[in-house]
């Protein structure tokens, strides 16, 4: 996966949600899955905070990966 650009909008959130999901479907089952690019949207436009708490968002949304 690249260029997720992550934002707190709802929208944002169940898309990537709807790929994580499609991905633990795939038949054979995926062993790892690479992500690159922005991860997230306009971190340098960002105060830190808002950065990390997009980043939190980016991780944890991760986590529903279904993967070894």
């Amino acid at each position: 996966m690249k260029d997720i650009h992550l934002r707190p909008d709802e929208r944002s959130v169940d898309r990537f949600n709807q790929a994580v999901v499609y991905i633990n479907n795939m038949k054979p089952k995926p062993r790892f899955v690479i992500t690159g690019g922005d991860l997230i949207e306009n971190s340098f436009a960002r105060d830190f905070d808002s950065a990390d708490k997009l980043y939190s968002l980016y991780q944890n949304t991760c986590k529903k990966f279904d993967m070894p």
